[in-house]
């Protein structure tokens, strides 16, 4: 590309446009590519953002696709314009660069949280054993909540993480569900822990480990437990995100489509919530 193409403005929108965008799509409509680097991807990023540092994008091209809305991000918004350039000479008709980079983004964003870990859901090798330790999540995600529950006396804290917990359970009933469609048999007996050879028992959303996120959680204002509840939540949507966008079976890609629109409920019950705790402290 020609020097004097870098310097021609590019089409963006500002970070309320690409709020009510995303808010208005389902996250297979559109892409969202972040050109920092490894370090500033990790520590934060939109949830489901494809990462592709602006240095090797001219050689991931053939990867993306040229029909789908591409939002581009950096951290301010510099090497975005020259992806987002670098897109448009390229043939991407629709990549806008996000005006001020991540640091003006107004969604949702992922967060690190003492104690993360690899998801166990990456070390699955089928489908059986994807759902039955999707189940094992949910449930241990069920208990963090009945945690928090049992250990407040608040009677509004106590019904906020009921609510909570009981979404899980919820979410256990659609895994189950999905077991059936997918695998066109009922659960076993024993399910899940008949599906594996080994689990972690104390494995949750988020990349966490139960006791872990209690002791995060304990002692805090209802709002700040909320709040970790939301970056959980936000965590699990992004791995469900990523995994789809992975997945090559059919059914694993619908299997993951399917928590990931669990999560974005769940989190726009959490935010209602925590809004409401604010409101009565």
């Amino acid at each position: 590309m020609a020097f004097l193409d870098w310097l021609k403005p590019v089409p963006g929108w500002n970070a309320e446009t690409a709020r009510e965008f995303v808010q208005a799509h389902s996250p297979w409509e559109y892409i969202i590519l972040d050109v920092r680097e490894l370090h500033e991807y990790q520590e934060s990023h939109v949830p489901g953002a494809i990462h592709v540092p602006l240095g090797i994008l001219g050689d991931c091209l053939e990867g993306l696709d040229r029909s789908t809305t591409v939002l581009v991000c950096c951290s301010i918004g510099g090497r975005s314009t020259s992806a987002t350039a670098m897109l448009r000479k390229a043939g991407f008709e629709k990549a806008f660069n996000l005006e001020g980079g991540f640091r003006s983004w107004k969604g949702l964003k992922t967060s690190f949280i003492k104690g993360m870990t690899s998801s166990v859901l990456r070390g699955a090798q089928s489908l059986e054993k994807l759902l039955a330790l999707a189940w094992i999540v949910e449930d241990g995600t069920r208990e963090f909540y009945r945690t928090l529950s049992n250990a407040t006396p608040d009677g509004f804290a106590r019904w906020a993480f009921q609510e909570l917990e009981q979404d899980e359970v919820r979410h256990q009933r659609v895994v189950e569900d999905l077991f059936r469609t997918l695998l066109l048999q009922a659960p076993p007996a024993g399910f899940p822990y008949a599906c594996l050879t080994h689990w972690n028992p104390e494995a949750m959303e988020g990349s966490l480990n139960l006791s872990e996120a209690v002791r995060e959680a304990s002692g805090k204002p209802l709002d700040e437990s909320i709040k970790l509840a939301v970056a959980v939540e936000t965590n699990a949507l992004d791995l469900h995100l990523l995994m789809e966008r992975k997945a090559s079976e059919p059914e694993v890609r619908t299997m993951f489509r399917t928590l990931a629109g669990m999560e974005q409920r769940h989190i726009e019950k959490a935010l209602a919530l925590k809004n409401a705790a604010q409101d009565k402290s």
